[in-house]
């Protein structure tokens, strides 16, 4: 018997926009988030996406691909960003780049000054060394992945827009207004999902979530058959009982 795969209907504007409208067994869903490890490890070993960022150990070129990642598709930052690495092979050198010269390489994702502007602010960071707080030119998400492939914890859990999406439909809560990666209960979700590990399973977790949220949790058809946390999604459950 397949199941029926619906999306979760969008809530009304809230008075309280950090909790959130809830539908469906919010509480049983979030008892159940510490679980569900096993199951989105085992489906990112299968389905997640290999991007070459992920495999390298230098921060800076990590740092490098999430910068570029912003409000860009994967599949197009791997055609830029070996190249932009090849030509400015460490920190220092990306950081003191000429900036026409810079524009050249990351203009075929249709980046422009704002971008590289950025690029050379975390290249400058990174050349001096890693803080505890945020990169320059990354934001929360980017710093978090960053220090978790340093092997530290970040002062906050790394939320992004797909990651977000994923857990304000596992909780059955969405939101009237405002971006749903700084809510509150999201951000404690995740926390909670990541809670007691090392920084590196993290990272592991936080990656599966985002590609779980690129590829099966999607904004307008969610693949509810396909996810490997749909027995215990609280917006799946909803909409199956509709």
């Amino acid at each position: 018997m397949s199941l029926r795969v619906r999306s979760a209907p969008i809530a009304p504007p809230v008075a309280e926009p950090n909790s959130g409208t809830h539908y469906g067994d919010n509480a049983s869903a979030a008892a159940t988030l510490p679980r569900q490890v096993r199951q989105l490890l085992c489906w990112a070993t299968k389905s997640g996406r290999r991007p070459p960022w992920r495999l390298s150990s230098d921060l800076y070129e990590l740092g490098v691909a999430e910068i570029l990642l912003q409000k860009t598709k994967a599949e197009d930052v791997e055609k830029v960003w070996r190249p932009l690495i090849d030509q400015y092979p460490c920190s220092s050198s990306l950081a003191v780049a000429d900036d026409e010269a810079l524009l050249r390489v990351i203009g075929h994702l249709g980046l422009g000054p704002q971008r590289a502007g950025r690029l050379k602010s975390m290249a400058a960071a990174l050349a001096k060394s890693p803080g505890p707080g945020p990169v320059p030119g990354l934001g929360p998400y980017g710093s978090g992945v960053l220090a978790l492939a340093d092997n530290r914890n970040p002062r906050a859990p790394p939320v992004d827009g797909n990651i977000a999406r994923v857990m304000s439909r596992y909780l059955g809560v969405s939101f009237g207004r405002g971006e749903a990666r700084k809510k509150t209960v999201i951000r404690d979700a995740v926390a909670t999902l990541l809670a007691r590990r090392s920084p590196r399973r993290k990272l592991a977790l936080v990656y599966a979530l985002v590609d779980l949220g690129a590829a099966v949790c999607t904004p307008k058809s969610p693949n509810c058959a396909g996810c490997p946390l749909s027995r215990s999604c609280a917006s799946a459950a909803f909409a199956e009982a509709l």
